[in-house]
């Protein structure tokens, strides 16, 4: 991987527990998490102050930076497997993601694919055993420069459930080094879809207890080199009785979106849909519905955001999909 390296320092870190069944992710019946087409789906011009379709935390209209075109296929990424969870550098060059695609050492495992510049085409997929093992090895979140990787892993030895684990990547082996779980931020409970922020020292990630209940988002900072960490803080003014998932953060450090089973009008029954909300620099805003119908429609998961403000995101009926795959859906501006 070819980036531009420099310092991440002290790192924040957001975590969002693992839970329920969406998305083909890690604990899910993957058969079954290939999301149906929305039933109702809202217009085009469709806000969230339409009480009349949003189900709950009706609010003011979605915000511009949640705002996406037409989806486009990452094909390079696609296999008849499930591709879950994408992961995206700063400058845009490397991406990595989660996949059970035939040849891999566990039930899922993380790879990444990179290309030459952000404009030019993907290359080739590149597996790394040595971050995978037997059991689910899944979320990769990568720092902006690319040099350090978190993600969740239930393999043996762990804290019990998901576990976060960290790996850095040596550039002269042109591979990640051996992992190491973060005792920090590791529990008894499942924890996972872990995202990295811009400044390379805020991290979100998702908690969920070992015994059933809601998932929930955490963040948490970094306070040296090492994997030493601030007590994670819940995030609970997003907090919802249902899972909140797979946390994604603006290059600003304004906007999070992420992915929930809250209920929403027009729907016959729950499913999995994106949410955002925007941080006024000391508080943040009530979650809102991001209703873009050409988004809505492929019942995404697994946001991310790209430092152009385009948003990665998994999705299994969109055209294109076999299974789970990648997909990209530009800034709508």
């Amino acid at each position: 991987m070819q980036f531009a390296r420099r310092s991440i320092g002290a790192l924040t870190l957001v975590l969002v527990a693992l839970a329920t069944p969406a998305c083909g992710r890690v604990g899910y019946q993957t058969s079954s998490d290939a999301a149906s087409p929305a039933i109702d789906a809202a217009p085009p011009d469709a806000t969230t102050s339409d009480a009349s379709w949003i189900g709950i935390d009706a609010g003011p209209p979605v915000p511009e930076a949640c705002r996406f075109g037409t989806p486009e296929w990452v094909g390079a990424v696609a296999t008849s497997g499930q591709e879950h969870g994408p992961t995206i550098t700063a400058n845009r060059r490397v991406l990595c993601f989660a996949s059970n695609r035939p040849g891999g050492v566990g039930r899922n495992d993380v790879y990444c694919i990179e290309r030459a510049a952000a404009s030019a085409p993907w290359g080739t997929v590149t597996a790394y055993p040595v971050v995978n093992s037997s059991a689910d090895d899944v979320d990769p979140a990568l720092t902006p420069d690319g040099w350090e990787m978190i993600y969740a892993s239930d393999r043996a030895g762990g804290a019990g459930g998901l576990d976060l684990y960290h790996a850095e990547f040596d550039s002269r082996a042109y591979t990640f080094l051996p992992p190491t779980r973060i005792d920090a931020l590791s529990t008894p409970d499942h924890e996972g879809g872990a995202e990295v922020a811009a400044d390379g020292v805020t991290i979100y990630f998702t908690r969920r207890p070992i015994g059933g209940g809601p998932t929930r988002l955490y963040v948490t900072r970094r306070t040296g080199t090492g994997l030493t960490f601030d007590e994670p803080t819940e995030m609970a003014e997003l907090a919802s009785e249902h899972h909140d998932t797979e946390p994604t953060i603006s290059a600003d450090g304004r906007t999070l979106v992420w992915c929930s089973d809250r209920p929403v009008l027009g729907r016959a029954s729950l499913s999995y849909n994106l949410w955002c909300a925007q941080h006024d620099g000391s508080a943040w805003g009530p979650p809102i519905f991001v209703d873009g119908a050409a988004l809505d429609a492929g019942d995404p998961c697994s946001p991310e955001f790209a430092s152009d403000g385009s948003l990665f995101f998994t999705s299994g009926v969109l055209p294109g999909a076999s299974g789970l795959d990648v997909f990209r859906a530009p800034p709508a501006r």
